[in-house]
């Protein structure tokens, strides 16, 4: 169940904040440049965001197949069962 991050919550994208979104969903990142798709660990995505809003914390997410670090988003990746 993959989805954009906008659709969960609602709001424009960079309006959202990591308060916004759930802890069970499962943050992921995608490729700006070739597309590629991966899980995020949470805790490392809210130490990077100091201020909490996603586009900022975005500049963090790297490419693991192309190495790409721009125009990079987040997404839903999953949901972590209860």
């Amino acid at each position: 169940m993959e989805m954009e991050v906008t659709a969960l919550v609602g709001k424009a994208y960079y309006e959202i904040t990591l308060d916004d979104i759930a802890e069970w969903w499962i943050l992921g990142g995608v490729c700006g440049c070739c597309g590629h798709k991966g899980p995020l660990n949470r805790d490392w995505i809210e130490r990077k965001a100091q201020n909490r809003l996603l586009r900022f914390a975005s500049r963090y997410i790297h490419c693991k197949r192309c190495g790409n670090g721009h125009l990079n988003r987040f997404y839903i990746a999953g949901k972590l069962p209860r």
